[in-house]
């Protein structure tokens, strides 16, 4: 055989040649992107072990199956193995062509595609002519063993910080101050207040209960619209820097070593509850996570955002449209392709609820952390924290898990009852939030700290909802939904409620500690003391806004720093006009913005009715025919579909369960007849539930209720 066949021999392409390769084109890159990023594991609880398995996985385990499949092959075959072998040297040196010219700034989708077929030939051909090209690959296996290990020092340095590290010299005057800081995630001020742009009692409670004993600074906002950069900041009392390097920190002690435990870590005891970060270094808080996250439903969640970090390093631009995209949690990429049933993936319960029990027995020199994914989309739970759905990733939901949202996940579209029942839900998930938040003072009164205890309570960032507008980016239209977050403190022995609108940010909460507490350090902080607001010299606010990770996305073009000019945002945020509706709890929540209430409550025997022709289609249908109460989700989400005489049609919609109408709609002429619905959770009873769907007619003098037959949604 001369040195320029391809034929297939068992050791002519030995395996650390392919080792080689795939590490080249696969594991190196994928190793650099997480090595970088390591709340991918911090998403899914992940141990050293794990993240080790890992990466023994990505960089051995992968291409040996690959080598060993394609050398059975070749035995079998030796036509079909010489072949196999051929396309996948053409395949790693087009992918590592891709690599480097991306890497190189080509944004031109053909001309990379062009460049990279044509290197990979050329490569392949001197490769295969077992010349020095050849020798050299085979001298890079060193390569696939220093790649791994340099991916798990960088995990280990991350995950594995040592307390103090930077610390300085602190002294503490008021040790015996005990400290509880809640952070909720993605958490609005505008909808907590009411039309009076007060904090809404009736519809929570517990925010209301705070507001009535606390200081509440009306102009609080965020610095940056990402959970992974806002935790840091009021951990630390720093911004992040504002260029492309600060996002490849990690969010773990390592990388902000001078943070609120390392601080305290000499004079309280430091409880520290996180989602995804890791700024408490394991020396403070030395528990381990609870692996409330299935190994298996970890494996596979790992697996399947691996493949779609990698398709985004070598996909040319014009197929970065068809990815879904990566979150700021860095996890469940894949959305609903995994069917994953994992209740505390994004909210954790069972952690949440031993942190608050640990509060319950809080001492005086205690410091208790919270920062909770909640009421952070999707949203899924009623205000009793049961679910109406029956996992966070359920099928035809977009990367976000919202829908009416446009197909790439980061825009809300134009129809504003879609926009409405958006808000409706996360208005419901808001409530449980509130819940949980009386929970936690409960906690604290139940410790007997809550006189002299410093109480913080606050959100990372908000989000928006709004006609054509981005969700959870910053631009200048919904700049103020993004920075404005709800902000309380509680200072030691205050009983009266105080309002304050200075301009207040995340990063005064470290510095509002260690004022309280009479702290003296040498540290550089951004941050002011809440205390002391008018000495802040800024009259403005600036947010930094992150970047979807898809390149196409119009928002990549616009400024990084966004400054609003007036630091008084709290008249800028989005006002709720809608009217209210008396009734019980849930009414609140499910019935304030429907067309006509005057229908609700009412009983289907007493509606003016006639048998219809056209049938309703209900996604799920079956579930509510058979209904546990036991269990802790309730089918108490609808989508269905009713079709349209013409696309011009314009009708209300009755929705009744069990003989009574509990929800109205209406379908616009924009709209294709598709209906989006949460029914009462106090409507849904144990086994069977009849739902009704009526099409009301006012043509005439009465008006006549349209009965739809009512049937499974049936798949395209």
């Amino acid at each position: 055989m001369g040195p320029d066949t391809v034929e297939f021999r068992s050791l002519s392409f030995g395996f650390g040649h392919f080792l080689t390769l795939f590490s080249l084109s696969v594991a190196q890159p994928i190793f650099d992107m997480l090595g970088k990023n390591v709340q991918f594991f911090l998403f899914r609880e992940s141990t050293m072990l794990e993240i080790t398995l890992y990466a023994i996985l990505v960089g051995l385990l992968v291409p040996l199956g690959l080598f060993l499949v394609t050398n059975l092959l070749g035995r079998l075959n030796r036509r079909l193995g010489s072949l196999l072998f051929g396309t996948w040297t053409v395949v790693f040196f087009a992918l590592f062509a891709l690599l480097l010219a991306k890497n190189a700034g080509i944004g031109n989708s053909f001309l990379l595609i062009g460049l990279a077929l044509i290197a990979s030939i050329v490569a392949a051909f001197y490769y295969y002519r077992r010349g020095i090209f050849y020798r050299v690959v085979g001298y890079m296996v060193i390569i696939a063993v220093v790649a791994p290990l340099l991916f798990l020092w960088n995990s280990y340095s991350s995950l594995r910080s040592e307390a103090g590290a930077g610390s300085g010299t602190i002294t503490v005057e008021n040790a015996d101050t005990p400290v509880f800081v809640l952070v909720f995630d993605e958490l609005p001020l505008s909808v907590l207040l009411d039309r009076n742009r007060e904090i809404d009692g009736r519809r929570y409670p517990n925010f209301a209960r705070l507001n009535a004993t606390a200081t509440w600074y009306k102009n609080a906002s965020t610095i940056t619209d990402a959970t992974a950069l806002a935790i840091p900041a009021i951990l630390t009392g720093n911004k992040p820097a504002p260029t492309a390097e600060s996002f490849d920190i990690s969010p773990t002690a390592v990388n902000y070593p001078r943070n609120l435990f390392s601080m305290l870590s000499a004079t309280h005891n430091i409880y520290a509850s996180e989602t995804i970060t890791r700024l408490c270094p394991d020396s403070i808080c030395s528990d381990e996570p609870s692996q409330t996250i299935s190994r298996s439903a970890q494996l596979s969640s790992a697996a399947a955002d691996t493949v779609i970090v990698y398709l985004y390093l070598v996909s040319p631009e014009i197929f970065l449209q068809y990815l879904p995209p990566i979150n700021s949690n860095w996890g469940g990429f894949q959305g609903d392709s995994l069917e994953l049933e994992i209740v505390g993936l994004f909210y954790n319960e069972v952690n949440v609820h031993k942190a608050f029990s640990d509060i319950s027995r809080a001492k005086q020199n205690d410091v208790h952390f919270i920062h909770m994914n909640m009421p952070h989309h999707p949203w899924i739970y009623y205000a009793s924290g049961k679910r109406y759905r029956p996992s966070y990733f359920v099928e035809e939901l977009n990367p976000l898990g919202i829908e009416w949202m446009n197909a790439n996940g980061h825009l809300w579209s134009s129809n504003k009852d879609e926009l409405a029942v958006a808000r409706r839900r996360q208005s419901l998930q808001i409530a449980y939030s509130d819940k949980l938040l009386g929970e936690f003072l409960d906690a604290i009164e139940e410790s007997g700290n809550f006189e002299n205890a410093l109480i913080i309570v606050v959100a990372d960032h908000g989000s928006n909802i709004a006609p054509d507008e981005l969700f959870r980016w910053a631009t200048q239209k919904n700049v103020a939904d993004l920075m404005s977050i709800p902000l309380w403190v509680k200072y030691p022995r205050q009983v009266q409620p105080e309002a304050n609108s200075l301009n207040a940010e995340n990063t005064d909460i470290l510095p509002t500690i260690a004022d309280v507490l009479g702290v003296e350090h040498n540290w550089s902080i951004d941050g002011y003391s809440l205390r002391n607001l008018a000495a802040k010299p800024e009259e403005s606010k600036t947010i930094l806004r992150t970047i979807p990770f898809t390149s196409t996305d119009e928002n990549k073009s616009r400024p990084r720093l966004i400054t609003v000019s007036d630091s008084n945002i709290f008249d800028k945020i989005w006002r709720d006009e809608s009217v209210r509706v008396t009734g019980d709890d849930e009414s609140i929540f499910l019935y304030d913005r429907s067309y006509d209430t005057s229908w609700l409550g009412i009983s289907t025997a007493s509606l003016n009715k006639m048998v219809g022709e056209r049938v309703a289609e209900v996604r799920g249908l079956g579930h509510l025919r058979k209904m546990d109460l036991s269990i802790g989700y309730l089918p108490g989400y609808l989508r269905m579909r009713i079709p349209k005489l013409s696309n011009s049609e314009e009708f209300m919609v009755a929705i009744a369960l069990n003989g009574v109408v509990r929800i109205t709609r209406y379908v616009s002429a924009d709209n294709p007849g598709d209906i989006e619905a949460i029914l009462p959770e106090k409507a849904i009873v144990e086994g069977k539930n009849h739902l009704e769907v009526f099409v009301y007619n006012d043509s005439g003098a009465d008006g006549v209720f349209e009965e739809l037959e009512v049937k499974n949604w049936k798949r395209e």
